[in-house]
C-alpha cells in the first residue's frame, strides 16, 4: 500500500490505492542488473588474467632465457652468451653470468696450457729415464769394464 500524506487535496479524500505487481515483473531490473553486474565482472576476469598472464611473460621471459644460456653452459659450450635485453637486475645478473663464463673460459685455456706443458715436461723425463735404463741395461751385460768406455751409444 502506499499513501500520499504529503499531498493534501488527496489526503482529505480518504483513499487508499492498492497495487498488484506479479514478482517476475517488479524484479526484473534487479536481475538485469545483477546479469549486468555478473557479465561486467567476468569481462573484467578475464582482462586481467590476460594482462597477468601478458606481464608474466614479459618478467619471466628474460629468466627462462637466462636459464637456457646456463644450460648450455652446463653441457659445456662456453661460447654461450646471455643477452643483456635491460639495465634491470636481471640485465644485471645475465651481464655477471657473461663475465663469469669468460674468466672460466679463461681458467680452462690455462688449466690446457699447464696441462701441455707437463705433458712436454713428462714426456722429457721419460726420455731421459728410458736412455738411463738403456745405459744401465748396457752397463749390467757387459762384463769388461774396458769395453763399456768403448762400445758407442745406440
Amino acid at each position: 500500500m502506499a499513501s500520499s500524506a504529503g499531498d493534501p487535496a488527496i489526503a482529505n479524500l480518504g483513499w487508499r490505492l492498492v497495487v498488484y505487481q506479479e514478482r517476475a515483473e517488479s524484479l526484473a531490473q534487479v536481475q538485469e542488473q545483477t546479469r549486468s553486474a555478473l557479465l561486467l565482472a567476468l569481462v573484467i576476469a578475464i582482462v586481467v588474467t590476460g594482462a597477468a598472464m601478458a606481464a608474466a611473460q614479459v618478467l619471466a621471459g628474460p629468466i627462462t632465457r637466462l636459464t637456457a644460456v646456463a644450460e648450455k653452459v652446463t653441457a659445456g659450450d662456453l661460447t654461450a652468451q646471455a643477452a643483456v635485453e635491460a639495465r634491470d637486475e636481471v640485465g644485471a645478473l645475465a651481464g655477471t653470468f657473461n663475465t663469469m663464463v669468460a674468466q672460466l673460459r679463461q681458467t680452462l685455456a690455462g688449466l690446457e696450457q699447464r696441462v701441455a706443458e707437463r705433458t712436454r715436461e713428462v714426456e722429457r723425463r721419460a726420455a731421459q729415464i728410458a736412455t738411463g735404463a738403456e745405459v744401465a741395461r748396457v752397463a749390467t751385460t757387459e762384463l769388461d769394464p774396458d769395453q763399456l768406455m768403448v762400445r758407442p751409444s745406440s
